[in-house]
Parts: C-alpha cells; sequence; structure tokens
C-alpha cells in the first residue's frame, strides 16, 4: 500500500515539479505552503511521509521535522538543491531526518526514498508496542553506538539516505537482533501460566530459538561495542615491528580462517615477504594488523564464488610497504562486477553494502554488521597508512576477467 504524503513546500516551480513526479508515481498527496500549517494537517489527517523543503519560512525545518516526528512519528525527507555535506548531515542526524533529496527530483531516486520512508513508518509503529524490556534493549544498542555522533565528528561526503537505510537493515531487519525480538514476541503469546507452580511455561524448542538467538544477538552488541572503541579512538599506533613478523600473523590468519574458506571450498594463497623487506619496519599492532587482514580476507571470501582463490601479496614501493588483498570481481544479483569507481570511497563509510544480498554464513566474522571495513579503515589510518580499493584487469587470477584489489600502503620507517 503507498504512502498518504503531505509536501511542505512554497516556492511554486519546485512545488509543481515535487507534484508532477508524485503524480507520475501515483501517490497520494496533500500539500501544506509552511510549517504551521502544515503540523495542523499532520493533527487532522493520517500521514506517513513528509517531503519538506530544506528552507522552510517562518519554522524553520529543523523545528518543523522534530516536532512532526515527536508529536505525529511520521518519517521526514528533506528536499534542498544544497549538496553541502555538513547541512545534510545535520538534517539525517541531529535533527532526525530519514532522507535527502536533492532538487530538481529525479523520479527513481523520490520512489526509492519513499518506499524506504513507508517501510521505515511501519516498522517504526512495530517498536511503539514493544514491551518495556524489549525497549530498554534497544536503547542501550543504540547507547552502544552512537553513530550519528561519530559522522558528525568527521566530514564523511558521502553519507546519503541510503546510508540510514541501510544501517537500520544491517542492525533491526535482516540480523540477530530482529529475530531475538520476533522470538521474544512468540514467548509473550506462547507462554502458559501455571497456576499450581505460580510460573509462565514454554516448550523446549522455543526455549532453545530464544537462547539461540540470543547468543547472536549478544555477540552482536559485543561487536558493536569493540567497534565503538576503535572508531573512537584519536591515540594513533606507535609500536613499531618488523615486517618479518608479517609471515607468522598470516600463518595465524591461514589458521583461523580455514572454518570460512571451506565455507565455499575457496583456498587463501599468501605470498612471500621480498627479500628487500629484510630488516625492514614498520609502525605495527601486532593484534590490529591481524584483525584488518582477516576482515579483508573474510570479505573477499563472502563476494567470491565457490572455490575462488583469494590472494595475498607484498611489495616494497616508493619506501612503503604495500599489502594486497585480491579476490576475482563476480557479478551479484544487481548485476554489478566488482567495485565500480563511484564506490571505492563509499565500501568504507558504515553500513553501506555494494549488495542487498550478502551471504551471512560467516558467522565468525571478527567485525560485521556493515562496519567491518569501516573498522579497518581506521586501524589503518591509526597506523599511519592508507588503504585504497580498485577493480583491476586481470592480473592474476585465470578463472576471472578482473579483480577487486584492497591495497593497504605502510610507511617504511627507521
Amino acid at each position: 500500500m503507498l504512502p498518504k504524503v503531505l509536501i511542505v513546500d512554497k516556492e511554486p516551480v519546485d512545488l509543481e515539479h515535487t507534484k508532477k513526479v508524485l503524480q507520475e508515481l501515483e501517490y497520494e498527496f496533500d500539500i501544506a505552503n509552511d510549517g504551521e500549517s502544515a503540523l495542523q494537517m499532520l493533527q487532522d489527517r493520517l500521514y506517513q511521509v513528509v517531503i519538506v523543503d530544506a528552507d522552510l519560512e517562518g519554522m524553520n525545518t529543523q523545528d518543523f521535522v522534530e516536532r512532526s516526528n515527536r508529536l505525529f512519528g511520521v518519517v521526514c525527507l528533506v528536499m534542498s538543491d544544497d549538496s553541502d555535506p555538513e547541512r545534510i548531515i545535520a538534517l539525517l542526524g541531529k535533527y532526525a531526518a530519514f532522507d535527502y533529496i536533492l532538487k530538481p527530483l529525479e523520479k527513481a531516486i523520490v520512489k526509492s526514498s519513499l518506499d524506504a520512508a513507508a517501510a521505515r513508518y511501519e516498522y517504526n509503529q512495530k517498536i511503539a508496542s514493544f514491551n518495556e524490556s524489549e525497549k530498554a534493549f534497544y536503547t542501550r544498542m543504540m547507547e552502544i553506538f552512537d553513530w550519528r555522533r561519530e559522522l558528525q565528528s568527521n566530514q564523511v561526503e558521502s553519507l546519503t539516505g541510503t546510508m540510514i537505510r541501510q544501517m537500520n537493515k544491517n542492525l533491526f531487519e535482516d540480523s540477530a537482533f530482529a529475530m531475538l525480538f520476533s522470538t521474544l514476541n512468540m514467548f509473550f503469546s506462547k507462554a502458559k501460566f501455571n497456576t499450581k507452580k505460580n510460573s509462565y511455561e514454554i516448550t523446549k524448542n522455543l526455549y532453545q530459538l530464544i537462547q539461540d538467538n540470543f547468543v547472536l544477538a549478544n555477540k552482536m552488541v559485543k561487536t558493536i561495542a569493540e567497534s565503538q572503541k576503535i572508531l573512537t579512538r584519536t591515540e594513533a599506533f606507535t609500536e613499531v615491528g618488523d615486517i618479518s613478523e608479517f609471515s607468522m600473523i598470516l600463518s595465524e590468519c591461514n589458521k583461523e580462517l580455514r572454518s570460512m574458506a571451506a565455507i565455499k571450498s575457496q583456498q587463501l594463497f599468501l605470498g612471500r615477504l621480498p627479500e628487500t623487506t629484510r630488516g625492514q619496519k614498520i609502525i605495527m599492532d601486532r593484534d590490529s594488523i591481524k584483525s584488518v587482514l582477516k576482515e579483508l580476507v573474510t570479505n573477499a571470501m563472502k563476494y567470491s564464488l565457490a572455490k575462488d582463490v583469494i590472494i595475498v601479496l607484498f611489495f616494497i614501493n616508493n619506501e612503503h610497504l604495500e599489502v594486497k588483498v585480491l579476490n576475482p570481481a563476480r557479478s551479484n544479483k544487481e548485476g554489478m562486477s566488482g567495485i565500480y569507481e563511484k564506490d571505492e570511497r563509499m565500501v568504507f563509510e558504515p553500513f553501506f553494502r555494494l549488495s542487498v544480498s550478502v551471504d551471512d554464513r560467516y558467522k565468525d566474522e571478527e567485525f560485521g554488521y556493515g562496519l567491518g571495513l569501516t573498522v579497518v579503515k581506521k586501524i589503518v589510518e591509526l597506523h599511519n597508512a592508507s588503504i585504497l580499493v580498485h577493480t583491476i584487469q586481470n592480473n592474476v587470477n585465470e578463472t576471472s576477467e578482473s579483480e577487486v584489489v584492497f591495497t593497504i600502503s605502510f610507511p617504511l620507517v627507521e
């Protein structure tokens, strides 16, 4: 069912264009010219989504978004011709707007945003039905990883409403968190009160289901808490290590990743350190470097096919040690092969996914839930190093035409 939409705008040209787009999409909508009249309309009629101009006259947009969210529970989309990242972050984060749409509106983008906003509205209604213990758990989750504050403390030029939606999907729709809530609801509806024992009873199968999902949800909470510690760290690593230690780290990674490599019968090929690295040193926090390599290899496994080979290579280039993790570029369900240039920076942003379909069998992954590559980038930067990703023409693997290559560049130190 299509959402009922309220448009809040006064500019005649923009308003006509917005009306035309919604009419072509066959959405039911009404129009208000300012914030006060829009709030009155929200009180008189049920709307699910509001599309509001970023520069309202009278009541400012930030106040309007806050009040409409608090009083009526609608989902707000802000539209503007201003693509300034700081403003986008402010409106999407602090002021709780769901998405930011650039003018002139494009029909496909509007449809995607409205559909997602409608789904978010339904989700919010579901959350409202949780009992106090469920709400407390939900609140605790949000406190552990205050993603809005973290994003606002950094210049995230690529932040979009899509990222927000993917966060919702990663954390609350396709996760152990959502499954735990589902099973808790089953518990409250299926538990039977035994008057003789003065206690509630459930079946063994339901108990096991709740227990299993609690274990997964608990792991997710711990993962997010650990991610939070890394992402908020400001002190750089200073410990210096010999590059030869990579041999031992790789050996440990190979052993610890065997179970995940077996999921699709994949192989991990570890290249040798060049002779020119003998006696050379880099800044190296051993445990963190190990986490980076494991995450990059696991990520390569998830996006590769059965029996593919994941390769780790080493080079010395311009006074830097380069570590490259390569995997065959395979097409996903969206028809994308590898990582397009426009997404080469986005893959390191929180909750960004190249594909809506991701193999969820990799339960031993150290970091997940859309945070793995974000954590990797942060750790690398704390080593005064850099990381890039590219899709290149085949130079190594005979089974694919191109490869995805993550390259970490560590400066050599005296």
